[in-house]
């Protein structure tokens, strides 16, 4: 089911009960993406590598950069 996203005009006209609504079926999507990305970055045998990496040499000073390359080579 996709999600769809209201616009600002479009919940300037909303009632209140509608933006209750909208607030609640928000929360309820951002809770499944939470655990999605919970599932999906400590049950596979490649994120638990990835986290022992991460405790024993630390983060990547320079992560933002190499994330930045990876996504324009993606798109290329």
């Amino acid at each position: 089911m996709p999600i769809i996203i209201p616009t600002r005009d479009e919940v300037a006209e909303m009632t209140s009960r509608d933006r209750e609504k909208w607030r609640n079926r928000l929360g309820v999507t951002h809770d499944q993406v939470r655990d999605t990305k919970n599932l999906l970055r400590f049950d596979t045998d490649t994120a638990l590598d990835a986290h022992q990496w991460l405790v024993r040499i630390g983060p990547d000073p320079h992560a933002r950069e190499h994330w930045a390359a990876l996504e324009k080579g993606c798109s290329a």
